[in-house]
């Protein structure tokens, strides 16, 4: 499939994703209320942290050794699944230990069954989509992510309906929603597994995907720490409804990652796979800043009407911590597609460096600011550390591309040539 039917597929489902995705947030948000929304944030991201602490990167390093062609299909399937259980053994074990030890988590809880099988989706889930953007099945990732998007919209509409809107009820749609995306990858990498898959496991560089994946966790932990450790730090220092305001912030400013998200694994694969170079991501990234800027102006001076408008008046505490996180998101586009560049040239200790230098500044400020200003020094912390860690993205760039500073962020004409040709290629085809 061509590159321009790639980047279509990917833009166009990354945007029906974020709708999808933001409507759920709406929804949930001016049903729950800022309290109740900011408890289910709270859950889904001890959900998020269970997982990102047990996994060690195994996962994302099978994912690189196949886009690389280091791994075969079958034996990086067999690994990920195996991970996955494992994983999710470890993480029950270690939670069992501590509720014994501290005897202050109560092992029967109505919501602890269903958070456990949570975890369990959560990670087979995430283990699939690994699989399928190593085997470079990139469209298929896209549409399933949609998928998954549209059919939790869908039951969550289901169960306003019917005034069955709890917090357990919306951990259960999260559950059935992600296993029935995990019964669909299953059947399309089926075919890939092979009898001789299991002999071949005992051949593999065990060592080398072990040391690649300790590399790729410590800069995903480093990374999830300049993403979520004000959060840990807001509820020590804040209340649920301060939580439920802020995540309002976050939600909304994350969502503006639709441009960069939608085509770092296509510059990762390309990179990876050696079919393209520099000058590819340069022009990309052109195109990503002058698209970010216009929409990042555009949020800044509508953020007040917007969130009034779609989470009504009891979020309107939600306004000034978007605008002040604003440009670090501005900034933060910048990492995310230079370190897919990064990734693919095998250089993970750039995007290391980058996410230690953030998250320990982003540690230090929240660690100052939240407790004297709340949700505004989240804000501020989170935006400060974003653009130091993408200033050093910026800079290991420059000096391997060998571009000056007005090459890297002056669009050309010829940028807006080729993304006009590839775009007008690409519905042609479509017709």
């Amino acid at each position: 499939m061509s590159l321009s039917r790639k980047f279509s597929i990917s833009i166009v489902s990354k945007i029906a994703t974020i709708v999808f995705a933001l409507l759920t947030s709406v929804f949930l948000s001016r049903n729950l209320g800022p309290e109740q929304y900011g408890v289910l944030r709270f859950i889904l991201l001890i959900v998020t942290t269970s997982y990102l602490i047990g996994n060690f990167g195994i996962l994302e390093s099978v994912t690189q050794s196949l886009a690389k062609k280091y791994l075969e299909k079958g034996p990086a399937i067999i690994i990920s699944i195996f991970w996955s259980i494992l994983l999710f053994l470890i993480i029950i074990i270690v939670f069992i230990i501590y509720s014994l030890l501290s005897k202050s988590v109560p092992l029967y809880n109505s919501i602890l069954i269903p958070v456990f099988l949570f975890i369990l989706i959560s990670i087979l889930n995430q283990a699939s989509f690994s699989v399928l953007l190593g085997l470079d099945k990139i469209n298929h990732y896209n549409i399933l992510t949609l998928i998954k998007n549209v059919l939790y919209f869908t039951f969550i509409i289901l169960i306003i309906i019917n005034n069955q809107l709890t917090i357990e009820n919306i951990i259960f749609c999260q559950i059935i929603v992600s296993l029935i995306i995990v019964i669909c990858i299953t059947y399309i990498i089926k075919p890939e597994i092979k009898r001789q898959n299991i002999q071949d496991l005992w051949h593999l560089d065990i060592k080398k995907l072990i040391k690649n994946g300790i590399l790729i966790y410590i800069s995903n932990l480093s990374s999830f720490l300049n993403y979520r450790f004000d959060m840990f730090m807001l509820k020590i220092f804040t209340s649920f409804k301060d939580i439920g305001l802020y995540s309002i912030a976050v939600q909304m400013i994350e969502k503006l990652w639709i441009i960069p998200e939608s085509i770092r694994n296509i510059i990762y694969l390309e990179i990876a796979g050696k079919r393209r170079n520099e000058e590819f991501v340069l022009i990309i990234f052109r195109i990503n800043l002058l698209i970010m800027l216009i929409i990042c102006t555009f949020i800044i001076i509508f953020a007040h009407p917007l969130i009034i408008f779609l989470f009504s008046t009891s979020y309107e505490g939600s306004v000034i911590p978007l605008i002040i996180l604003m440009p670090g998101i501005f900034f933060f586009s910048f990492s995310k597609i230079l370190a897919a560049y990064f990734l693919g040239i095998d250089e993970i200790k750039v995007n290391l460096k980058s996410s230690i230098i953030s998250s320990v500044l982003n540690i230090f400020l929240n660690l100052l600011l939240i407790p004297k200003f709340g949700i505004m020094g989240a804000a501020t912390a989170t935006t400060l550390s974003y653009s130091s860690g993408a200033y050093y993205h910026l800079y290991k760039f420059k000096s391997i591309a060998n571009v000056n500073t007005v090459d890297l962020i002056l669009i050309k004409k010829t940028d807006l040539l080729l993304f006009y040709q590839a775009a007008r290629k690409s519905i042609s085809k479509r017709k």
